[in-house]
């Protein structure tokens, strides 16, 4: 009976030895792995942010970024890099952007063990306007419609539109849920008029006000098609002249609303053409031809509302 209390007691001398790390083995449980900071950006210039974050218990860090600029169906998680210390700058990225950042913290005990966290509207300093296009001019109608490529870091836009002569008929900012549109109409112009239109895009960061240069696009008539024949395999193309136009870019196609080839650039001086082929498509006799002509100006182009086709006795116009 003394042999087995004594074997007993040996026993759990042994088991409470092991649990506070006697002889070198180490059975303490791991150490509970969570962020007690999650990632905060600290730094940012035009083409890169600097975040930090603070996690109990990791041994390495697996970091990724989703670029928030891009179409929703591309914005996934793309992998950045594996780090040890608790913060990372990441480089390389486009200026005005908005970006989220997570990362996935490693247990330092056991590699199986992670957890992540994530941080949102990380961004870097706005620096130029991108592409400012005119998506409508309807002279019949007056009006106009304008966009342009959206800064995902900016508070905000302001922007002007004068005519020729400079005087400004409409000036203002745009801020909030009108800013996320990134795209602007107006009523009530003249016709026969053109206009320019400008924007520029500004933020605060750090209680520093940044804002880009301002970006411009000339807003003028689409040229009327006057007629578009076919004759003897051949399409003949006749446009009316656009006052201070510098030269027109001549577009055809087999079907009314795609598929549209650019046949032909021409000056300012040409207001007709006559083609014998759309690409290696010849001009067929059985086929109605569908045509609209772009107006180039200042290195603007005007905007697309109509298309003309094929008939017998010169055409008809079609909206887009």
């Amino acid at each position: 009976m003394k042999v087995l209390r004594r074997f007993t007691v040996s026993v759990w001398v042994l088991l409470a030895l092991l649990s506070v790390g006697v002889f070198g083995i180490r059975t303490q449980a791991a150490v509970n792995l969570k962020f007690s900071t999650k990632p905060t950006q600290i730094e940012a210039s035009k083409n890169s942010i600097r975040v930090n974050w603070w996690a109990e218990g990791a041994g390495a860090f697996i970091v990724e970024l989703m670029d928030h600029s891009l179409p929703a169906s591309q914005q996934t998680w793309q992998y950045k890099a594996r780090v040890t210390d608790p913060y990372i700058t990441l480089d390389n990225l486009r200026s005005g952007g908005n970006y989220s950042v997570r990362v996935t913290a490693i247990s330092a005990d056991n590699q199986a063990v992670t957890t992540s966290a994530e941080g949102h509207n990380l961004i870097t300093l706005i620096d130029s306007m991108g592409d400012v296009k005119v998506d409508s001019y309807r002279q019949d109608l007056n009006f106009a419609s304008v966009s342009w490529y959206p800064l995902g870091a900016a508070d905000g836009y302001e922007y002007r539109l004068k005519t020729n002569g400079g005087k400004i008929v409409a000036e203002g900012k745009l801020t909030g849920t009108d800013a996320s549109r990134a795209s602007l109409d107006f009523n009530d112009l003249t016709a026969n008029t053109t206009y320019t239109f400008s924007v520029r895009a500004y933020m605060t960061y750090s209680g520093k006000r940044y804002e880009t240069d301002w970006k411009s696009v000339d807003l003028f008539e689409q040229t009327v098609v006057k007629s578009v024949v076919k004759s003897g395999g051949k399409l003949k193309i006749k446009w009316s002249k656009v006052k201070g136009a510098g030269g027109y870019d001549v577009y055809v196609s087999s079907k009314p609303k795609k598929g549209y080839v650019k046949v032909k650039s021409v000056g300012k001086s040409k207001t007709s053409l006559t083609i014998k082929k759309v690409g290696k498509t010849k001009i067929s006799k059985k086929k109605k031809w569908y045509v609209y002509v772009v107006t180039k100006k200042n290195g603007s182009r005007s905007a697309i509302d109509y298309y003309w086709t094929s008939a017998d006795k010169g055409g008809y116009r079609y909206k887009f």
